[in-house]
């Protein structure tokens, strides 16, 4: 704990706002995918949609795959975007795949439009993993320790926080637009996106 409390102390004497703005991004997004899942479950099993637990199946493996997809594309994007140009199509991605599963029960088939949103968040997974090695960039090497100590005590706190935060949204919200928390979450991703944007305006590379 003394680490992490000097690793935060270091980065605001030496004037790191560019470390702290990384950490308020990554607390932002650990907090919407420590409940998304729960609520997309929620959402098909009821009506209208109604998904057997096979089609649930087939929704969830889709899904699964945005971790192949993230590898791959962190791996293909590097060779033409900087680290914060991953993360801005990361949460882009995440944002878009959000959009639309709020809006799926409005469209002609929305089971179809559900299995697009899956796959529109195939490159959402990008940034966790690239915030976490900029960050490292961004402490002496002797305090990489505290950084994972204080990144997994942010991303277990995002999970206390906002699993009541969402859980709150979502019942207040169900009955005048199911979908409502969706477009929440898009929100926060793009606020992420923008963050993002303003550290790559001021440190291009």
């Amino acid at each position: 704990a003394s680490g992490m409390v000097h690793l935060v102390r270091h980065s605001v004497r030496t004037g790191q706002w560019k470390f702290a703005v990384i950490l308020v991004s990554f607390f932002l997004n650990s907090g919407i995918y420590a409940t998304a899942f729960n609520f997309q479950t929620l959402i098909v099993i009821g009506p209208p949609y109604c998904w057997t637990s096979d089609l649930l199946g087939y929704f969830q493996a889709v899904a699964a795959a945005a971790f192949v997809f993230g590898v791959l594309g962190i791996k293909l994007l590097g060779k033409c975007l900087s680290s914060y140009g991953i993360m801005q199509v990361g949460f882009l991605s995440g944002a878009s795949s959000m959009v639309l599963q709020a809006l799926a029960v409005y469209t002609s088939n929305r089971n179809a439009a559900m299995f697009a949103a899956a796959a529109l968040g195939c490159l959402q997974t990008m940034p966790s993993p690239i915030m976490k090695a900029v960050m490292s960039k961004m402490v002496p090497r002797g305090q990489h320790g505290s950084l994972f100590a204080l990144i997994a005590c942010l991303d277990s706190l995002s999970q206390v926080i906002f699993t009541t935060v969402w859980n709150a949204a979502f019942g207040a919200t169900v009955l005048i637009m199911p979908g409502l928390v969706f477009l929440m979450f898009a929100g926060t991703l793009v606020i992420c996106a923008v963050l993002i944007g303003v550290l790559q305006c001021h440190n291009p590379q």
